[in-house]
């Protein structure tokens, strides 16, 4: 089968990116969800629309993977889609907490179709070093949504009711239904499996006994874990314990900016030095970042300099940048015959676990930056430990292009 790569780049990106516009164009909103719900300033309970959104994109991953083996990528996609779009716009409408948090809920459980089915049809098309570098160019379009949603969220705010960021991602994922209409199956019918139990056994049993592709998603877990405490907190962060809320868009955007950046690096760094070999050096800059983070806030008694603190932010978001598209493509590179359901595994293991211990991270009242910092400390050292053990204890296998793409 033969798709486009400019017009299959620019699909997986924006379908990737519909749990990011979910996540980081309602954050400049926040104080005025805390006002318009009767939270007092600085409630870190808001943070919960972000917590319990990850978590329906983890329960959701539990079937688009799956039942995309069996019917294909592309109506799973839309299905996915439609109930994104249909309770983004209840979550507009409402008009308690409880409901809030339900429509959010059910928006990550539609957002998580295109999130897994977007990484599967990659895997569908290339695996190896071409993967990896296919995943660099999607995440870094993905990683463009970060830089301008809170912008373009407090831009929105500043004329329209607050629900318009609720309201927005519904939009642009109409926008995506149509290129998903659009769109060729990425997965032929010959290569289709059956919904039987054995079969989804199997399936399963071949996913979460490769030893290299459970430690890259503990990887991807980690990581992940670490962006999402980061998302929770940097909004009272800067707002709350510098005061400097007209700069937050700024600084969001630009920690973003750096992040993407080095995504973009990866795909030229990738057939020099390898995926194990990035993954190693990517992994050590995210220790010896965030052990200079925890020593300054410790030394600063939680308040650094916002210059100093805006700087390791962006270095850290920067060596995840290197870490997340490689850490991907080396859990589903052994995955190629069950794609699908590697993606919903490894999905649901990635955005459960990670809303989980982002949870925890973000629940915690600390007015200062001792949390966030510690807790991505935390997260560096294990996700390097987790890389050396795949590196040292497990086998690399070769890869082997199963669809080419053109190149037009």
């Amino acid at each position: 089968m033969q798709v486009s790569r400019r017009r299959f780049v620019l699909f997986t990106s924006a379908a990737m990116s519909m749990a990011a516009m979910a996540i980081d164009l309602l954050i400049p909103a926040f104080s005025d969800m805390r006002r318009q719900f009767g939270l007092v300033e600085g409630s870190t309970r808001i943070g919960l629309v972000v917590t319990v959104f990850f978590f329906g994109l983890a329960i959701g991953q539990l079937f688009y993977g799956t039942l995309s083996d069996r019917y294909g990528r592309r109506p799973m996609m839309l299905v996915g889609l439609a109930i994104y779009i249909v309770a983004s716009i209840v979550a507009g409408l409402s008009g308690s907490l409880p409901l809030l948090f339900a429509a959010r809920f059910v928006t990550g459980i539609g957002a998580a179709g295109p999130r897994s089915l977007s990484v599967a049809m990659v895997r569908d098309v290339y695996e190896g070093v071409e993967m990896a570098r296919l995943m660099s160019f999607v995440m870094t379009v993905f990683m463009i949504v970060p830089i301008v949603a809170p912008t373009l969220g407090a831009a929105l705010i500043s004329v329209l009711p607050w629900q318009s960021v609720l309201f927005f991602p519904a939009v642009a994922a109409s926008v995506v239904a149509f290129l998903c209409w659009r769109m060729p199956e990425t997965l032929p019918a010959e290569r289709r499996r059956s919904l039987g139990f054995r079969d989804l056994r199997t399936a399963a049993g071949i996913v979460v006994r490769n030893r290299r592709t459970m430690a890259f998603t503990l990887v991807t877990t980690l990581t992940f874990s670490s962006m999402a405490s980061y998302l929770g907190r940097s909004q009272p962060l800067i707002v709350d314990l510098y005061g400097r809320e007209r700069l937050f868009p700024v600084i969001f955007g630009a920690v973003a900016g750096v992040m993407a950046m080095m995504t973009l690096a990866n795909s030229r760094l990738i057939p020099r030095y390898g995926i194990q070999n990035m993954l190693s050096g990517a992994t050590t800059m995210l220790v010896v970042f965030t052990s200079v983070l925890a020593v300054v806030v410790a030394l600063t008694d939680g308040k650094p300099p916002l210059l100093v603190l805006v700087v390791l932010l962006a270095c850290i978001m920067g060596s995840k940048g290197l870490v997340m598209p490689n850490a991907n493509t080396a859990a589903m590179q052994p995955m190629g015959a069950v794609a699908g359901t590697a993606s919903s595994i490894i999905g649901v293991t990635t955005s459960l676990f990670g809303a989980l211990f982002s949870g925890i991270v973000t629940r915690i009242y600390d007015p200062s930056s001792r949390t966030l910092a510690y807790a991505m400390f935390v997260f560096a050292v294990a996700s390097a430990s987790c890389v050396a053990y795949a590196r040292f204890r497990t086998t690399d296998p070769s890869s082997v292009p199963v669809i080419e793409l053109v190149t037009a």
